[in-house]
Formats: C-alpha cells, sequence, structure tokens
C-alpha cells in the first residue's frame, strides 16, 4: 500500500478520533518532555486542560487506526508518506484556525474551533487485504520470502504489473497481452533503477564488493550524477543502457539462463513450490507469456499488489539504506516533479540580503535557492533547510553538503526568522519529534555525510 492509496477521508476520520479522545495538559507533556514550554499569558487558562497533542501523540494512533503496513510509517522513517499525509491535514487546519498552537511548544496543538460538517465523514478504515487465492499467496510468498540478494524480483513484480496495467488500455483480450518480451522488462528496470540509483543512490544489494549488474549499466552510460529528469536523456544513451541489462539481466549471462525471470517463481508458500504459476518463459524468443487466470488476477488486484511490492521493495532497502528519508517515495516516483522555490526566494529575501554562504550581498537575477542538505537526499523542499545563495556558490555545492560549520548558521537563521515566516515555524514545529528541533537538523546532516554525500568547501 502506498501512500496515494491512503484515503484522505480516513485520515481526516483517524485524526478526529483522536481529538473526540482527549489529550494531555501542558504540564504533562512538560514532564514527558524534561523541559518548560513558555505559553502565551492569553493562554494560560487551558495550561491545565488535557486537550493538548503533540505530533507524535498524533501519528501512532491514526496509523492503527488506517491499520498501515509499519514499512509505510515506522518511526525510521519519519519523513514518510505516511507523515506527510498527517502534516497536510494538520496545516490546512492550522490555515484553517481550527488548531491553536501553545506558543514555544514545539508542536503542541489543540482543537480550537469544530471541525467543517462532513469533514470526517467515511465508512470503515481502509484495510490492507491480501488476495485468498493460490495466486495471492504465492505472489506475497515471492516477495516476503523468495531468497534475494539484491531487489530484482521486486522490479520484475512491478514490471509485470505495469505491463498489465497498460495493456488492459491497449490490448485488453488480445494475445499479445500475455506476451512480454524482456526488452520491456530491460526498458522498465532502467527506468527504475536510472531514478533510484542517479537521484538519490539508493543502494540495491547486501554486497560490497560488487554491485547489482544493472547498475553497473547505468553507472556505465550515466555515470552517478542526476542530469535532469529521466524523459530529457539522450535516446542513443537510453537505448545503450537498455541493451546493456538485456544483455546482463535478461540475456544468458556467464552460459545460463535468464538471471531474474526463472528464479522470480521459485519461491515456497505453505510448503508448496509454486514454479510456473504466473508464466512461462522462453530465454531463445526472449518473452514470458503469462497465463490468463494471471493476467486476471494481476489486473483485478492492481491496487493491493502494487503497493505490496513497494512496501517490501522498501523494507528490503532499509536494511541496507537505514538512514535515508522518504524511501518509499524514491522508489515508487518513477519521475522526480521539483517544484517550483519562487515564492522562498521571494519571502526570503526580505530577510536575507546576502548570501548564505559567502557573504557576498545578493543581485537581483542572481539570487538561488539552495538545500542546504541535499535535495536528492531529503527529497523534500522544508523551508528549514531553504536558503538563498549566490548563483557560484550554488554551483559550487550542486549536490553536495556545506561545511559542517554551516550548520550554525542555518540553526541561527531559523531561529532568527521563524516568528516572522510562518511557513518557516511550521516546518521546523513538524520536525520537532520530541527532542527539539535542532538535533534533527544536525541528525539529517550526519546521515546524509555517512550515506555517502561529499562535503564542498565553500565559498
Amino acid at each position: 500500500m502506498s501512500a496515494g492509496q491512503i484515503r484522505r477521508d480516513h485520515v481526516r476520520a483517524a485524526i478526529k478520533g483522536v481529538f473526540d479522545g482527549g489529550g494531555r495538559s501542558v504540564p504533562e507533556i512538560e514532564g514527558a518532555r524534561g523541559r518548560r514550554m513558555a505559553g502565551s499569558p492569553e493562554q494560560a487558562h487551558m495550561r491545565g486542560e488535557r486537550v493538548w497533542h503533540t505530533r507524535a501523540e498524533l501519528l501512532d494512533p491514526v496509523a492503527r487506526a488506517l491499520r498501515l503496513d509499519p514499512a509505510l510509517w515506522g518511526r525510521k522513517r519519519k519523513s514518510s508518506d505516511f507523515y506527510n499525509a498527517v502534516d497536510q491535514e494538520i496545516a490546512k487546519l492550522r490555515r484553517k484556525g481550527l488548531l491553536a498552537d501553545w506558543r514555544g511548544g514545539s508542536g503542541v496543538f489543540r482543537l480550537a474551533g469544530a471541525l467543517p460538517e462532513g469533514w470526517a465523514e467515511t465508512g470503515p478504515a481502509a484495510k490492507v487485504a491480501e488476495p485468498e487465492t493460490d495466486m495471492g499467496r504465492a505472489f506475497m510468498g515471492i516477495l516476503r520470502r523468495g531468497a534475494k540478494a539484491n531487489t530484482y524480483k521486486f522490479a520484475l513484480a512491478r514490471a509485470i504489473l505495469d505491463h498489465c496495467r497498460e495493456s488492459r488500455k491497449h490490448a485488453p483480450g488480445s494475445a499479445e497481452a500475455r506476451e512480454i518480451p524482456y526488452g520491456y522488462l530491460a526498458g522498465k528496470f532502467l527506468r527504475y533503477y536510472w531514478h533510484q540509483e542517479c537521484k538519490f543512490r539508493i543502494r540495491q544489494g547486501f554486497r560490497t564488493d560488487s554491485n547489482p549488474r544493472v547498475i553497473d549499466a547505468i553507472r556505465e552510460v550515466f555515470g552517478r550524477g542526476s542530469p535532469g529528469d529521466f524523459g530529457r536523456l539522450d535516446r542513443a544513451d537510453v537505448e545503450r543502457a537498455r541493451s546493456r541489462i538485456l544483455k546482463d539481466v535478461f540475456g544468458h549471462a556467464r552460459n545460463k539462463t535468464s538471471l531474474v525471470v526463472p528464479r522470480f517463481q521459485n519461491a515456497r508458500a505453505g510448503g508448496a513450490a509454486h514454479a510456473g504459476i504466473f508464466y512461462e518463459h522462453d530465454d531463445d524468443e526472449q518473452k514470458i507469456r503469462l497465463r490468463p487466470e494471471a493476467v486476471s488476477f494481476f489486473r483485478e488486484n492492481d491496487g493491493i499488489l502494487s503497493g505490496a511490492v513497494l512496501a517490501e521493495w522498501a523494507k528490503f532497502l532499509e536494511k541496507i539504506n537505514s538512514s535515508l528519508p522518504m524511501l518509499v517515495s524514491k522508489i515508487e516516483r518513477a519521475e522526480s516533479r521539483r517544484r517550483s522555490l519562487a515564492w522562498y526566494r521571494k519571502n526570503y529575501a526580505g530577510h536575507a540580503r546576502h548570501c548564505f554562504y559567502c557573504s557576498c550581498r545578493l543581485e537581483r537575477g542572481r539570487i538561488d535557492v539552495d538545500h542546504v542538505i541535499p535535495w536528492s537526499y531529503m527529497f523534500e523542499d522544508d523551508p528549514w533547510n531553504l536558503v538563498l545563495a549566490c548563483s557560484g556558490c550554488n554551483r559550487k555545492k550542486s549536490d553536495s553538503l556545506p561545511e559542517k560549520e554551516f550548520l550554525d548558521t542555518l540553526i541561527g537563521r531559523n531561529l532568527a526568522h521563524r516568528d516572522s515566516i510562518p511557513r518557516l515555524r511550521r516546518s521546523l514545529d513538524l520536525l520537532d519529534s520530541g527532542r527539539g528541533w535542532q538535533p534533527e537538523i544536525r541528525g539529517h546532516y550526519d546521515s546524509c555525510e555517512e550515506y555517502g554525500f561529499g562535503v564542498q568547501a565553500l565559498p
């Protein structure tokens, strides 16, 4: 189940259930945090009321009410899609004046007005169910229990689901819907892995002395940078990489058959082997032939199966990439769409007239918005992480970390302007998971550096 399959009315219903169940008093929250939280005089009469909530206290019961797989929201993934979905609903309530924040409370809030009529009307919370069929048990057995040294099986499962979804639109009843050329699979592998390798540097296997062959093919053709979006790559390079993947991953490598296609169905579930349950393969003709009942199974259960593939892929990768945030989003999105940062350029300009890195005066037309901790690691445009820089420093820093001394500058900037820029204050409140937002910023920097992002000396 992916974040896109989390219905917002279910999220709102779960949030309402938390509010209806009461909260804690400010002294109780202070006792748990071990520090006093200064409030405003007009809030003093509410200090002892058990109506206050923290973000962390809201997230756990909402996730339980939605019956979400922990792989989509576990505590190791504090920037996951689920967290963002809840944060967005909280932000909407704030904008409507329906939440009151305890001043200086680092994300402590209460319901300040009646929720709009119908805001949280919904049926029972969504439940992630597995198809109770032999194919359903076999498919989940492959994802969860099949032997894996890398992520090929998840990629193949995703490619098969993509093919069945696409063929339903273009050739729903033809025999072509059952045949999947290896060339199609190689193209899908290239798209999935290019995005994860060149944009986010996600490790795909446990071995440290070698990479999966799909990664070697991508690095050989494209290097390890992030040259824009996949759709803008040189077509000749794309074809060269696809041909290399077709040969090395789906061909007769080392005088053996395809490395992934026959092995995909080798999992056992309930004590029974499931070889051939979904398809037959022909290495000479370079294609697999789906069984008719398998096509129907994949199409009828597309939403559940696609979510399961992403969740299990993420759980597998978290064992190898434990510090990488937004992991499900980085796997799920075939293309990354960077949002415009024009708002920050305009609204931060009144508070920052000099480059964050070199301190030179910023000149109109040469002002860039930079992510201090690289976007390709954070995968978010969090206001606390955005600064104004001159074009020269921004180009020089590129997809790297600045020297650690700039963390103090960033924290100082956030302290100085959090009360004058509401969007910045909200991002800092959401960043705080109970120990304050400053340690969270330092923790993100350290994790990014440990993950392999270089440090660029500036200016």
